[in-house]
C-alpha cells in the first residue's frame, strides 16, 4: 500500500472518534447502553496501536494466524472422532 494512501488512515480514525466523542459529550452514555461508549475510549487508548501494522511492515493487520492455529487444533479433534 503506498504511503500517501496509508497516511489518510490516521486523520480518517481520528475524525471517527471525535465524531463519537462530539455525540457522547451531547448525549451521555447511560448505564443501559454502555458498550459503544466503552468501545469508543478503547479505539481512544489504543489508537497507535490500531494503526501500527500501517507503518511497521512486520506486524500483521489481523490475528487470522492465531485465529487458524486455535481452529486447526479444533478441526483435527473433530476429525479424528470422525474416522
Amino acid at each position: 500500500m503506498g504511503e500517501e494512501k496509508v497516511e489518510k488512515y490516521g486523520p480518517r480514525y481520528d475524525a471517527v472518534l471525535e465524531k463519537a466523542g462530539e455525540e457522547y459529550r451531547d448525549y451521555s452514555p447511560t448505564e443501559y447502553y454502555p458498550d459503544g461508549y466503552d468501545l469508543y475510549q478503547q479505539l481512544l487508548k489504543n489508537r497507535e496501536s490500531h494503526l501500527l501494522f500501517l507503518h511497521n511492515p512486520l506486524v500483521p493487520p489481523d490475528n487470522n494466524l492465531y485465529e487458524r492455529k486455535l481452529r486447526g487444533g479444533r478441526r483435527e479433534r473433530l476429525t479424528r472422532r470422525c474416522h
